[in-house]
Parts: structure tokens; sequence; C-alpha cells
């Protein structure tokens, strides 16, 4: 009886001990769906519906002008529609005053017949004789006289500006630079009070070279820094590119190095680049190397003698992937004393093709302004 009983009692005990364990795994089980359905909530994405951003993209403004020598003006002003801006390159000076000899003087009226009402145009006071420039320097009287004449002849001529151009490629002593910039900020303070805009015309290789231009002081005094974006290999010096577009480790120096110095001194809707249009042609030896000053061509002249058909020996034409730019190579025979003499010739120049390559990257830049020189030439 007594094992019945036990018997019992551990069934029971048996049944409670099932139960109660059913009993849990029945809450444990209905917990995890509670977690897991809480966890699926709170890791659901939230859209939040975010109002657009509107983009609004600017055009740049771009200006494209050209500089006409007084040696060069058209008769026909239909090739100069394409352009905002002409430059009258220009005027010089003389002893006492503007120089009303010379020819740039005597064919300033003659630019003016070209001009449309729709452009404007700009009065270059060029400053290239380096005797003339260091007479004009040290005395302020010849100075205020040069001021004077230079806004009268452009205001007498319908200019809406007037530029400086003064070219010293020497060396020079620290007291050149102070005399330039204060000349330069008188003419320019002048030429505003007359209401003309202002532009100073500067080498491009300027800080390369550490030209005397102290563009920290002179830039705010003007509209405009027009920069010459060529004839970074001289004409006296060894064959290289007008100006490379890239290359700085080959030639020493390039154009967006050039143009990245200038960014820093010069906001970019003051900056315009200009393109020469043009190349040199240099005499050299065996080892290339100049045996004489290279001689300046026009683009059109090269096209007609290279370009068009090239008659010369050994003529080798090819675009320099660095520059952008395109350098000519070929031989010149000479029959002297039953003796055949061979000459080796080098040209580098720029073209439309280069210039794109850098006009392209100049607006990528925020850069809109450029110019040519110089009409006639391409």
């Amino acid at each position: 009886m007594k094992k019945i009983i036990v018997i019992i009692a551990i069934a029971i005990i048996g049944i409670l001990v099932i139960s109660y364990q059913l009993f849990v795994n029945k809450r444990k089980l209905t917990s995890l769906k509670l977690v897991n359905n809480q966890s699926q909530i709170s890791l659901e994405p939230k859209i939040i519906k975010q109002p657009m951003l509107r983009v609004t993209s600017f055009a740049l403004h771009e200006s494209k002008s050209v500089f006409i020598p007084y040696w060069s003006i058209a008769t026909e002003a239909a090739q100069l529609k394409q352009y905002n801006k002409l430059y009258y390159f220009g005027v010089t000076t003389a002893n006492l005053g503007i120089n009303r000899r010379d020819t740039g003087y005597l064919n300033l009226k003659n630019f003016t017949k070209v001009v449309e009402s729709t452009q404007e145009s700009v009065l270059v006071l060029r400053m290239l004789d380096e005797n003339d420039i260091h007479t004009v320097l040290d005395s302020e009287n010849l100075q205020n006289k040069i001021i004077e004449d230079l806004i009268d002849l452009a205001q007498e001529n319908q200019f809406q500006g007037i530029a400086l151009d003064l070219e010293i490629s020497t060396l020079f002593p620290k007291s050149i630079e102070e005399k330039i910039g204060q000349f330069g900020m008188q003419l320019f303070s002048l030429a505003k009070k007359a209401k003309l805009k202002t532009s100073l015309i500067v080498y491009g290789d300027t800080f390369y070279r550490k030209r005397p231009y102290n563009l920290v002081i002179l830039t705010p005094q003007v509209d405009e820094v027009a920069v010459m974006a060529y004839d970074y290999h001289k004409s006296r010096g060894e064959p290289g590119p007008n100006f490379p577009f890239l290359g700085k480790v080959k030639y020493g120096y390039d154009f967006q190095t050039m143009v990245g110095n200038f960014v820093k001194v010069v906001p970019k809707d003051k900056l315009t680049i200009i393109f020469g249009m043009f190349g040199y042609e240099w005499s050299v030896d065996e080892q290339k190397k100049p045996i004489m000053p290279a001689k300046s061509l026009s683009l059109n002249e090269i096209k007609t003698k290279f370009l068009e058909k090239c008659e010369w020996k050994d003529c080798v034409i090819k675009r320099d992937e660095l520059s952008g730019e395109t350098e000519i190579n070929y031989i010149t025979s000479q029959l002297k004393d039953n003796f055949a003499y061979l000459y080796y010739h080098i040209v580098w120049f720029e073209d439309e093709q280069s210039v794109k390559i850098k006009n392209d990257w100049l607006k990528q830049q925020g850069i809109a302004n450029v110019a040519f020189w110089a009409y006639g030439y391409y």
C-alpha cells in the first residue's frame, strides 16, 4: 500500500514539474516573440522626406577680346564682331608726354573707325623701351604729363578704358618696383576719376622670374589684370613652347602653375589671360642649341610656310602632349666651296587647338576672360 502511495506522489510531482516547465517555456516564447517584434519595429528604417535642395548653375560671363596693333589695323570690321573688347596697341611716350609723331598715335583715328557701339575699346600705353621707361620713372613731371595726355586721348576718341603695358625684362633694383607702383597708382587713380576703366598688363612669368610688379598694391587699383600667357621661351633663349600647358618638371614652369600663382592675389573676375597666336623659329646646332636669336612668326605665316605644305628636308611636325603646343623640326642646306652645309631649325607655336586645351581648363577654374595677341596673326 505504501508503495502505491509513493508512486502516486512521485507521478503527481512529475506532472506538476512538467506543467510548470511548460508554463515557463510558454512565457519565454511569448517574451521572445515580443522582443523580436519590438526589434523589428525599432530596426525598420524611417523614411523622412527632406526638402529638395535647389541647385542653381551660373554660366560664366565669358569675355573674348583681341589686341589690334597699330601696324595691323583692320580696314573691315566684320572679323572683329566676335570680340567683346578691342585693345588698341597703342601709343607710347616721349620726352614731353605722349609721342605724337609715333605711328601708333597717327593711326589712332583709323582704329576708332572699326569699333562698334556694342564693343568696349581700350587704349594701351605701350612702354617697351627700357631707356624710355627709366626716363619716365625718374621724372614725376613727365609722368604727370603722360597721364594727362593719355586720359585726354582716351576721352577724345571715346575709349572706355586705358591699359598700362610697361615691360622690363632685365635685372632691376628694388626701387624700380616701387617707382612702377607709384606711377601705376597715380595713372589708375586719375583714370578712374575720369570714369575710365583700368587695366594692367603683365608678363605670364611674373612670379617665376620675379618681375617688378607689386600686384598686392596694384590689383585693388585696377579693373583688370591681363596676363601675357606667351613668350615663356624667349627669342634669345633655347627652343621651347610659347607657354606650356603642363610640364613644370621638364620646362621649369607651366600654364597651370602660372594661373595658380595669379589667383592668389588677383580675383578671378579681374583676371584676363592673353594667348599669343604666334611662335618662334630657332636656328640651332646638332645639339639643338640656338646659334642666333629666333625669328618671330605669326600663326598665319606658320600655317602657310609649314602646315599647308612643308617642303623642307626632313620636316617633322608633332604636337607635344605636355605643352599642348606644336613643334616643327626641319633642315636646310647650302652649298659653299663645293661643300654642303646643313642648318637645323626648330619652330614652336601656339594655335587654336592648344588654346582650346588651355581655355577649357580656365573655364573649369572659373576664369572666363581671355584675349588674343594679335589681330592679323591668325
